[in-house]
């Protein structure tokens, strides 16, 4: 007894009906209006001998996605043989393909049994959906659907901030920047929705998808929902692989040659693993129970630099000057900088310096690590 069947007859004992027409006559519905030039769906009875029959649909080319969208946010998606909805809210319901004729495809959800008529006819104009009311043993009038086939679209691009081992940061437009605001977003992750309705608020409209496996390629689906209540709808799947984190091996670093005005730092060159790049450039700071203070980068990968101090008449700290590090943005060496308040010589200065790495290799993605060493704390000579 096919499964069509079991359910008919445990439903408050569904009679034989058939209507007269297949997809083309009218038929006493209920609940919304609907255009008298639409379609209706096919006896459910005649439905069972279609079930799982060739479709008489020409078949999607593998670049292409089919969806249904109501004005009210739901949508649903065909992949082969499952029909996916997705609320506007709330959980996916899976659902399977019981058959697809030329006006309709038929589906019923595997957790209800519910079976529902999707519309076919009109591609991109507000159809008439139906849900089978076993009671009532008809059809019976639902939401309104614009049904689409999608290709996939070259204007929905993507583009990358980062790639981490953990983490994926992307943004994304459709055709330009200035449609962000018009749609809303579904956010999937491997099938699974991590994110609904979004709108883009921060400057550069990025999204990050965090606590990652390491080495390990993503399925990512975005949905953009038109916010026009037009029920339109955009589909944009690609996939991203997180690298192996890179590996910083451990390097000394020292402060030395400390006299009433300057200190010398330097360093080892670490090894590095999981990635073709290597030390991309030093980074230099201190820090105090008063304040912290980026001492600039290095040029290159020098192992080597000389902190000059400036003071004030009372003696206090006033700043530095670093001949051989760069500032932010800077490539020309020479980093000056004035504190935000002076600070006693005879504070102790906790000075660090961190190796930063970034995977340049264009076959890796791109992102950045680094490693912090830090030094025990110095005092300058009185």
């Amino acid at each position: 007894m096919t499964t069509i069947k079991k359910i008919a007859l445990l439903s408050m004992a569904l009679t034989t009906v058939f209507f007269t027409s297949c997809e083309k006559e009218e038929f006493q519905v209920d609940s919304i209006e609907k255009s008298l030039l639409e379609p209706t769906p096919i006896a459910f009875e005649k439905l069972e001998s279609k079930t799982r029959s060739v479709s008489t649909l020409v078949q999607a080319k593998s670049e292409t996605i089919i969806t249904w969208t109501a004005t009210d946010g739901y949508y649903y998606e065909k992949i082969g043989n499952t029909i996916y909805g997705n609320p506007n809210t709330g959980d996916t319901e899976k659902y399977n393909l019981q058959y697809e004729g030329i006006n309709f495809t038929y589906i019923s959800s595997i957790s209800s049994g519910r079976y529902i008529a999707l519309p076919n006819s009109g591609i991109n104009t507000l159809r008439t959906s139906y849900v089978y009311d076993f009671t009532k043993q008809s059809w019976i009038a639902d939401k309104q659907f614009r049904y689409s086939i999608q290709k996939s679209d070259d204007d929905f691009r993507i583009y990358y901030s980062n790639i981490d081992e953990d983490r994926i940061r992307f943004g994304w437009y459709i055709g330009s920047s200035s449609t962000y605001a018009d749609y809303r977003y579904d956010i999937f992750v491997d099938g699974v929705k991590i994110k609904e309705n979004h709108t883009f608020s921060a400057a550069g409209h990025y999204f990050s998808i965090n606590s990652l496996k390491e080495n390990t390629t993503y399925s990512i689906k975005i949905v953009a929902k038109d916010q026009g209540n037009d029920a339109k709808l955009k589909i944009k799947n690609f996939s991203v692989k997180t690298p192996k984190k890179i590996l910083i091996s451990d390097f000394d670093f020292k402060v030395s040659n400390i006299t009433k005005r300057s200190v010398t730092l330097s360093w080892t060159i670490p090894d590095i693993t999981h990635s073709s790049a290597a030390v991309e450039k030093f980074s230099l700071a201190f820090g105090s129970n008063i304040l912290s203070a980026f001492l600039g980068n290095t040029v290159g990968v020098d192992t080597e630099v000389i902190i000059n101090f400036t003071f004030n008449e009372s003696g206090e700290i006033t700043g530095f000057i670093s001949p051989e590090t760069v500032g932010h943005g800077s490539s020309t060496p020479g980093y000056t900088q004035v504190f935000s308040k002076p600070i006693p010589k005879s504070t102790l200065l906790t000075m660090n310096v961190t190796a930063i790495v970034p995977s340049n290799n264009p076959d890796e993605p791109y992102y950045t690590e680094y490693k912090r060493v830090i030094a025990d704390p110095i005092q300058l000579l009185q």
